[in-house]
């Protein structure tokens, strides 16, 4: 099984851009979050919905976002190119395999790749 690595290089399948992943956040009731405090909210673009969904980072290194702007675990990675912008991607669809149907002519064998540096 795939490991996924924190604050490591990733290239996207189609573009070949690189990305470094910057961590995962976990879904949890808005509630929960009154309990805790977090250091500072972040926002970055949902790559499915191309919605903006807030990421709290705490004092432990620990991210959440509320549930019902995303009921999955997010990868929170940022580009590393052109505005440095951050986005988030559902954990299973970032770590899995290239629709070879889809897309015939992929080089990569998953979605995102490690880039050995």
């Amino acid at each position: 099984m795939r490991e996924l690595k924190y604050l490591a290089k990733y290239k996207h399948f189609k573009n070949k851009k690189k990305y470094i992943v910057l961590g995962v956040s976990e879904p949890v009731i808005k509630g929960e979050l009154k309990n805790r405090q977090y250091e500072f909210p972040i926002v970055c673009q949902n790559t499915e919905t191309n919605e903006d969904i807030r990421i709290f980072q705490f004092r432990d290194n620990k991210r959440c976002h509320v549930k019902t702007e995303c009921e999955s675990k997010l990868v929170i990675y940022m580009e590393l190119y052109d505005s440095f912008r951050r986005y988030v991607r559902p954990y299973d669809v970032f770590m899995s395999e290239v629709d070879k149907e889809k897309y015939p002519n992929a080089k990569q064998k998953y979605r995102f790749e490690l880039m050995e540096d």
